[in-house]
């Protein structure tokens, strides 16, 4: 597992309590949104957290993004 900085962590947090409280993952817009910053910055940190092992996502479908718990990353 690589180390993540706060903005990312921030990141990883928001879309765990997103998914706990709606039942499924936020939108890209939805998480720019929620985060104060635009679109593209959003795709670069999630991809970010994906290389980390700190999300995993199906590509192609949307809201696929899901919390890798921690102790789990590779």
């Amino acid at each position: 597992m690589i180390g993540i900085t706060p903005k990312q962590m921030s990141l990883r947090t928001t879309i765990d309590e997103f998914i706990k409280q709606h039942g499924y993952s936020p939108s890209v817009a939805e998480l720019a949104v929620l985060q104060g910053t635009v679109k593209s910055n959003i795709v670069r940190m999630i991809n970010d957290l994906e290389r980390r092992g700190h999300v995993k996502r199906m590509f192609g479908r949307p809201r696929s993004v899901t919390v890798v718990p921690i102790g789990e990353q590779q």
